[in-house]
């Protein structure tokens, strides 16, 4: 915040802390409420599929797919939570402020007008008299009297000044309380929310132990992952078929062996038959899984367009990129997604990020390449 602006209003003077943008505070917070009451109703929705999913006993990995996205979606929250309290904090000190210096503004105007009325008191009754007295001719003792009378429309202002002052403390007054009770009730839901978090990931922890522990419940979650991989397969090939009429052209094949990579991490499963990095379970992996120390932005590897951003089942929130001539590239387990359907992306846009680790694949013709062979 760069300081205050200093603006007229019916009841007074008002300060207003604004940005570098003109954005005031009470905007800013006013717009972040509006996307936490969204992410609420979207989590809310997924509680309710989470149960309904749980009581017709649906497959092991829709149950977890789901679990996952409310987890994450918890989290997101969490993190717009705690950022609206913090802005509450920064409006209840800057109001705070505000308040301090109306106080001294109210002080100084009360000691100005205690002044005068203490004048007044002792000498009103002298004053015309002592005009009349020592004026030497008559054009002399009218202006006495008119800068008498100047003297008392000054004092009726001081003392407009001194109640506009005292509207403006008690509103400030009010806006401390208010911003006081958002913070702490914005707390409250955020302390929900934490032990609802705890409770999903145990939940999480204990479906995945049974399927690490339990044979049947694994070859039952093996069979569903092969065919989310096949589901995979018929979507990239249906993309291939919309994206062939207008095909653009980005030298994707120019580049094997020189492509960045996607995120900063190290591979936990290759290419081909592998232990799956979550569910310890052996697959067919069509690409390769990167596991990143920390959360981590995902950039895209080549220039192309986005033909899908949202979630699929077994692969969590997915972004596939077309580059042309057939050659695709996927980024699967996002944590959250910054890019549409449609976008043109070019070599290192960021569209989306990674907490755990990244699965990315690159096809063509619906067929998948090693992506180490690619990657620099």
């Amino acid at each position: 915040m760069k300081g205050f602006v200093r603006t007229v209003a019916l009841s007074g003077v008002i300060y207003i802390c604004v940005n570098a943008q003109g954005i005031t505070l009470r905007d800013s917070i006013a717009l972040v409420q509006r996307q936490l009451d969204s992410t609420l109703e979207r989590l809310d929705d997924l509680t309710r599929r989470v149960t309904e999913l749980a009581l017709k006993e649906k497959t092991a990995l829709e149950r977890l797919e789901l679990l996952q996205e409310k987890i994450a979606l918890t989290e997101n929250l969490i993190r717009q939570l705690e950022a609206q309290i913090d802005r509450h904090n920064r409006e209840i000190n800057e109001l705070n402020a505000q308040l301090a210096k109306l106080l001294k503004e109210e002080q100084r105007c009360r000691n100005s007008l205690s002044q005068r009325l203490l004048t007044i008191y002792k000498y009103s009754k002298i004053f015309p008299l002592q005009a009349f007295l020592t004026t030497k001719n008559l054009p002399e003792f009218y202006r006495r009297v008119i800068t008498l009378r100047l003297i008392s429309r000054s004092d009726r202002r001081l003392l407009l000044e001194l109640m506009e002052l005292n509207k403006e403390v008690n509103l400030h007054r009010q806006g401390i309380l208010a911003a006081q009770m958002s913070a702490e009730s914005l707390e409250a839901s955020a302390q929900e929310k934490r032990r609802n978090l705890m409770k999903d990931k145990e939940e999480e922890n204990r479906m995945l132990l049974q399927i690490r522990t339990e044979k049947l419940r694994q070859s039952a979650l093996k069979n569903e992952l092969q065919s989310a991989a096949e589901r995979l397969k018929e979507l990239v090939a249906d993309l291939q078929i919309r994206a062939s009429s207008q095909e653009e052209k980005y030298d994707f094949e120019k580049n094997k062996g020189r492509l960045p990579w996607p995120v900063t991490g190290s591979i936990i499963a290759s290419f081909g038959i592998q232990t799956h990095p979550r569910y310890h379970t052996k697959i067919n992996n069509t690409g390769i899984d990167i596991k990143v120390k920390e959360p981590s932005e995902v950039k895209v590897v080549a220039a192309g367009k986005v033909s899908y951003a949202d979630r699929f089942i077994g692969y969590g929130n997915l972004v596939i990129i077309d580059h042309g001539n057939g050659y695709f590239t996927l980024y699967g387990n996002l944590s959250t997604l910054k890019i549409a359907v449609g976008a043109s992306v070019s070599q290192g846009s960021v569209i989306g990020t990674v907490d755990d680790y990244l699965h990315f694949e690159i096809r063509r013709e619906g067929q998948p390449l090693n992506p180490k062979e690619w990657l620099e």
